[in-house]
């Protein structure tokens, strides 16, 4: 599952927030990441290693790069220990329609799941897209892009344009709100020139 603080799902806070150490690669400690502002991560059981520093408990280096960081680790001699068993994802349940029963944002990501492919490129915009879809079952070719880490609404149709001219082979399942939506909606002119296809929900949050 992906770590979010209280945000996400219970069994994985559990598993991350009780770990005799979390190593972090690569991400920005931001409120988005962090389940706006819930994570409840010690301190002195973290290595954060990102491109500008690394931090060990509460000690900082700087001049180290990450890419000799990861490598330098993965030679390590770190000893072996036992391994734990991590509980494993569910089966996905068939989805199932229920007349007279709204839809709701849960409800709809159930039936996306089942609809994704290994040609499928997930797009998310900001807010609810992006919560919403944190648990989509990922398959191994698929992609998932989003502006997490800048909040940056209006990103995900110039996106989904991007992603189909950098390879028609692969066809984006575009998650927008309604405000988002606005901002570069003007987009989809410009997928239609070039005979584009993706699929656009619009949430209206």
């Amino acid at each position: 599952g992906v770590y979010e603080g209280a945000m996400g799902k219970e069994s994985v806070r559990k598993t991350v927030e009780g770990a005799d150490c979390v190593l972090i690669l690569g991400a920005f400690m931001t409120d988005i990441n962090l389940g706006i502002n819930t994570a409840q991560l010690d301190l002195s059981k973290t290595i954060n290693a990102t491109s500008e520093t690394i931090s060990i408990k509460r000690h900082h280096y700087d001049h180290i790069v990450l890419r000799d960081f990861i490598e330098g680790l993965a030679k390590a001699d770190l000893g072996s220990k036992k391994k734990r068993r991590l509980p494993s994802m569910p089966e996905l349940k068939p989805y199932r329609a229920i007349s007279g029963k709204p839809m709701t944002i849960r409800r709809f990501f159930q039936r996306i799941n089942q609809f994704l492919q290994e040609d499928s490129v997930v797009v998310c915009d900001i807010g609810d897209s992006l919560f919403g879809a944190i648990d989509l079952r990922i398959h191994k070719r698929t992609e998932f892009l989003s502006p997490a880490y800048y909040t940056s609404m209006g990103f995900a149709i110039p996106a989904a344009l991007g992603v189909q001219v950098g390879s028609k082979r692969l066809r984006p399942l575009v998650f927008v709100g309604d405000g988002a939506f606005q901002m570069t909606f003007q987009e989809l002119s410009t997928i239609a020139r070039h005979g584009l296809n993706p699929i656009v929900f619009v949430l209206n949050n």
